[in-house]
């Protein structure tokens, strides 16, 4: 059976609360599972963290990335955020031009997408969804992940549905 740990933000971070009593402040929310796993188990600790539920305060499933913006939105426009809203349940991470998100959905997939067509639509900023294997589930999501990225990447070359 999966674990299962609440987030929440707090200034500065996430605390990371375990059912076992363990706690953690991260600021990077990409680590929130690795070290809430870590103290939960030190010798288990990446079996753990990728099967880790996390929930919000009121037990719903979120998930926690980071996306980045694209090298194809304007420089000065991702810097001119830090003054804007983000969207809801993220924060901008301006030293990497993108977002660190807590987000619902049924699975990763949904939450990044739905954050990807936000930020489109709300902000004009296109994402890049990035190669690092330990930020996806498993098999199916690596496979919607490099999906995405091949999409992502086809319409910056100026490749259409209709092309």
């Amino acid at each position: 059976m999966a674990e299962i740990a609440t987030i929440v933000p707090v200034e500065g971070g996430w605390r990371v609360h375990s059912g076992r009593g363990r706690e953690v402040v991260v600021e990077d929310i990409r680590q929130a599972a690795f070290d809430i796993a870590r103290l939960i188990d030190p010798d288990r600790w990446y079996e753990i963290a990728r099967s880790l539920v996390l929930v919000d305060t009121s037990g719903a499933q979120v998930h926690a990335f980071t996306v980045f913006f694209d090298w194809n939105n304007d420089e000065a426009r991702v810097r001119a955020i830090a003054d804007e809203v983000p969207p809801e349940g993220c924060r901008w991470y301006l030293e990497g031009s993108g977002v660190h998100c807590l987000r619902p959905g049924g699975t990763r997939l949904e939450a990044i997408a739905a954050l990807a067509a936000e930020l489109r639509e709300n902000y004009g900023f296109t994402v890049d969804f990035g190669y690092d294997k330990d930020e996806w589930d498993g098999e199916p999501d690596r496979i919607a992940h490099l999906l995405l990225n091949a999409v992502n990447r086809a319409a910056s070359s100026g490749v259409t549905n209709t092309s």
